[in-house]
């Protein structure tokens, strides 16, 4: 029997994700990755996944665009090097209410201790809350504080539960954005800070 790649997907705000199952009899896949294209442009990737959550099954998070439909692409590559593409898992442009009131947070506090920062977060009107950091620049696109943010530097996710998260830091001058997303993904105000980690 051949090996056999099926996908699902699902869409949640401003995140995708792809699942694709593996049936692989013959033990021949010897790496699975996700291409993703934004109708119009290049492919990027290929990516690994995100999550295995139980055996032969992957999962990769997408961020969507605002402005162009999402596909991804799931690959698996065999020993013999051969390249099987599954079928593609496609997402819609993420559409935004005029009238839904942005996704603000009531306070967000940063706390510069040993090797880490600390993020004490409490959720407004915001779904759930993001939290962007870099060390040496602004975590945007062309490191000033009110550009476009770069995913890269999305360290942490959280719903308005979540109220504190703690992440290793390196030492130096660390620079952080907190926002808070609506249930349709649209970003309220930001949170600016920077402050410097010790060793």
């Amino acid at each position: 029997m051949a090996v056999q790649l099926d996908v699902n997907g699902s869409q949640e705000a401003v995140i995708g994700t792809v699942r694709l199952t593996v049936t692989d009899p013959g033990n021949d896949v010897a790496s699975i990755g996700f291409e993703v294209t934004e109708l119009g442009s290049t492919a990027r990737g290929p990516f690994g996944p995100d999550r295995t959550p139980s055996a032969n099954v992957f999962e990769k998070d997408v961020v969507l665009s605002e402005r162009r439909i999402t596909r991804v692409h799931p690959l698996a590559t065999l020993h013999d090097g051969t390249v099987l593409r599954a079928p593609t898992a496609g997402f819609g442009v993420r559409f935004e209410p005029r009238t839904a009131p942005a996704g603000t947070m009531a306070s967000a506090v940063v706390t510069a201790i040993p090797g880490a920062l600390r993020i004490d977060a409490t959720a407004g009107t915001a779904t759930r809350w993001r939290c962007y950091a870099r060390l040496g620049s602004w975590p945007t696109a062309d490191g000033t504080p009110r550009a476009a943010l770069h995913e890269d530097y999305l360290r942490v996710e959280a719903t308005p539960s979540e109220t504190s998260s703690t992440m290793a830091a390196a030492p130096g001058r660390w620079y952080v954005i907190i926002l808070g997303y609506n249930g349709a993904g649209q970003a309220g105000p930001r949170i600016a800070r920077d402050l410097q980690v010790s060793a």
